[in-house]
């Protein structure tokens, strides 16, 4: 996993990504990050059965309760190579969105879901945009190519 800090409310964070996973559970994508115990995810997974599609977009929301809500998965086209990914940022919000022939898939949080205090020590970074690759304690052999990673500030 790689961070950068949110440096204003309104910011946008976006990053293109080519990966194709072999192996079932590998995964990578961005993630917008509070803490160990509250973040969410938006990326691109190996499928875990022998179906047509050997992809799916994989999402993670915070649970507002330092709990994570069970990852949901759905497929992909076996055509796409490169998705986009954005992360926008407002004052009381966030919108994550995956981008792939011209359709996209939202997930918004809530920063009052998201910034919530960690069951143990304390959440002093504030929130961080970044992208990430792993394996299912494994490492990931395929590589998680991310290209045009921007981050900007926009209007409210």
């Amino acid at each position: 996993m790689l961070l950068r800090k949110q440096t204003s409310y309104n910011q946008t964070f976006s990053a293109k990504m080519e990966f194709n996973p072999t192996q079932r559970g590998y995964e990578a994508g961005v993630v917008l990050w509070w803490s160990n115990y509250s973040y969410a995810t938006i990326g691109v997974v190996g499928a875990p059965d022998e179906s047509d599609s050997k992809r799916e977009v994989v999402v993670r929301s915070p649970g507002g309760t330092s709990q994570i809500v069970p990852a949901m998965t759905f497929p992909v086209p076996l055509t796409v190579e490169r998705v986009e990914f954005k992360i926008h940022a407002t004052p009381t919000s966030y919108e994550l969105s995956i981008s792939a022939n011209d359709k996209a898939m939202p997930l918004t949080v809530l920063a009052k879901d998201l910034t919530v205090a960690p069951p143990v020590g304390g959440a002093f970074t504030g929130v961080m945009f970044g992208v990430y690759s792993f394996g299912r304690g494994e490492p990931v052999l395929d590589p998680a190519d991310f290209t045009d990673i921007v981050t900007k500030e926009h209007e409210s």
